[in-house]
């Protein structure tokens, strides 16, 4: 067996905190596999590596070879002063299951309220179409918060009297649980002494598990670089400011040395929405979607015949899109899979299974199957959240997708639909436009044999920068030689290349004008900016008019 500790081999840790479901470790996952596959080639060198993860359950998903897990104490969100909420331990489980293809949040409810809203802006950027807009009237959720949207993306600030975490299952302080796992990922680091770090999202972990352990390593390994991983969206500007006013954007810009957006910038740019504050916009990179190249990590046992899927993310909150998606009538000869999830109580999958009995709709009910993507591969049509890994997936294949994006307590995924929905690349709902009758008529759509739906969404799916995994690959290989230097800023504002107008590329920043559509937009995505802002369509892609967002 080949010995991955020898000290020519390139040592990466990946960092997720895992609060809630898998999002975190999945996406942490598809890069460990991707650095697996391709760094050796790029540097000549062997490669090991830790996932540091808090949830359980990450442990059942096979690894590359070389790697292995770090499992800390399990977290959950939990409200301020409430240190032993058992409702809050329950409630927030990681109840995702390692088998389920979804990691993202349940469906909102369909009732209207006022979005929320806080914090200064960053930046003086308006927000672009793709963005919620500050004073955004969206329809209420009374959902949990899934688990890329859970948590704020900064830490509790130094000195905060309240933790925002609990254990998930020990019986202890919230401070001591996170006090262990602080000092296990201080000896993890210590020790294994990586020459990258990637931590995802937040920059110093969990109510700031992370402050000592990359200190510690800052310290003890000078020359290793460290890299904050945040997916292409963060939130409207006004939430992101004031999430990065308290973690500090200057702590962050002292001790990391890039941040990679894993996203597209010419569909949503999270620099000229103010998301990324001033001071971390030099030592930003755009990768690309993590999209294209993720692996398949199990065959599921799939209906023989047509097939559409439904997947709620872990199901917690998920009845009301699984319900509706169940009693959807369906085409002919079209069968529908609706992946409930393991977090789904149980009276609510009875619930849907009932509703689907009851309907004729013949759709078959199951909590979970071993592998989303495959599933998203091999079905006819696809219907959804809009959370980052499941549409990363979906735009990874010619599958249509429909995705009824959460719009509470965050709007990400409702920024991410409006801007995949504007190129074309999806089509999406709000959710308060939720019927079985709404999704039955886009499966007839999607399914048909000249199928209008699919053709739109592939055609805009191969403008799209889907290759980020091997992006990752090549920024990494460049951080952890010697021979590179530290940071590739951004090239300023005022010298960006005004980006050419295509007629087949909308951007999220602009009706009138996109990036380029050339090879340049793939290999330069961290350097083309898009410039100019419009209001927002009003349609979604299948016809129906979608409900302005304004």
């Amino acid at each position: 067996m080949r010995d991955h500790t020898a000290a020519d081999a390139l040592r990466v840790v990946l960092y997720s905190h895992d609060s809630v479901g898998l999002g975190h470790i999945r996406r942490n996952l598809a890069i460990a596999e991707a650095l697996a596959a391709g760094l050796p080639a790029h540097t000549g060198r062997p490669v090991s590596g830790l996932l540091v993860s808090g949830a359980s359950d990450a442990a059942q998903f096979p690894l590359p070879d070389g790697w292995d897990w770090l499992l800390v104490p399990g977290i959950a969100k939990a409200a301020k002063k409430e240190e032993h909420a058992t409702e809050a331990q329950g409630s927030h489980s990681d109840a995702q299951g390692s088998h389920h293809p979804v990691a993202e949040a349940p469906v909102p409810e369909p009732t209207p309220a006022d979005s929320e809203a806080g914090g200064s802006l960053a930046s003086a950027a308006a927000p672009t179409p793709a963005s919620a807009p500050d004073s955004a009237s969206v329809p209420d959720s009374a959902s949990a918060p899934d688990s890329d949207s859970a948590s704020a993306l900064a830490s509790a600030p130094e000195g905060a009297a309240d933790c925002t975490y609990v254990a998930r299952r020990l019986d202890v302080a919230p401070q001591r649980v996170l006090g262990v796992r602080s000092s296990v990922i201080t000896g993890a680091l210590l020790s294994f002494r990586p020459h990258l770090v990637i931590v995802d999202r937040h920059p110093f972990g969990a109510d700031g598990e992370l402050d000592e352990p990359l200190a510690a390593y800052r310290r003890a390994e000078p020359d290793g670089r460290i890299v904050l991983g945040l997916r292409e969206v963060l939130d409207d500007p006004h939430t992101a400011s004031a999430e990065w006013d308290a973690v500090g954007a200057d702590r962050v810009a002292e001790l990391y040395d890039e941040l990679w957006v894993y996203g597209d910038r010419a569909v949503h740019d999270t620099v000229a929405t103010g998301e990324i504050p001033a001071p971390l916009v030099p030592k930003t990179r755009f990768t690309g979607l993590l999209a294209s190249d993720r692996q398949v990590r199990a065959t599921a046992d799939l209906p023989d015949d047509p097939f559409v899927v439904t997947m709620v993310g872990g199901g917690g909150d998920g009845v009301v899109l699984a319900r509706a998606a169940a009693t959807a009538p369906l085409p002919d000869g079209v069968q529908h899979l609706v992946v409930t999830g393991p977090q789904m109580p149980a009276p609510d999958r009875m619930a849907v299974h009932a509703a689907a009995v009851v309907s004729g709709s013949g759709a078959r009910v199951v909590s979970r199957i071993p592998d989303g993507l495959d599933c998203i591969r091999a079905a006819r049509a696809v219907i959804a959240m809009g959370g980052y890994n499941t549409v990363s997936e979906a735009l990874s294949t010619d599958t249509p997708a429909l995705v009824f994006p959460r719009v509470e307590p965050r709007t990400e995924q409702l920024i991410r639909a409006r801007a995949l929905g504007l190129c074309g690349a999806l089509d999406w709902l709000l959710p308060c436009r939720l019927t079985p009758q709404t999704v039955g008529r886009w499966i007839a759509a999607a399914v048909a044999d000249d199928s209008a739906v699919r053709a739109r969404q592939t055609a805009a799916r191969d403008g799209l920068d889907l290759d980020g995994l091997s992006r990752v690959v090549e920024f990494a290989a460049g951080l952890a030689t010697p021979d590179t230097a530290r940071v590739h800023p951004l090239r300023p504002r005022g010298l960006e290349r005004a980006p050419e107008p295509t007629a087949s590329r909308p951007t999220a920043a602009s009706s009138a004008s996109t990036a380029s559509g050339s090879s340049n937009h793939a290999k330069s995505n961290e350097q083309a900016a898009p410039a100019g802002h419009a209001s927002p369509t009003e349609q979604d892609g299948f016809g129906l008019e979608a409900a302005h967002v304004s």
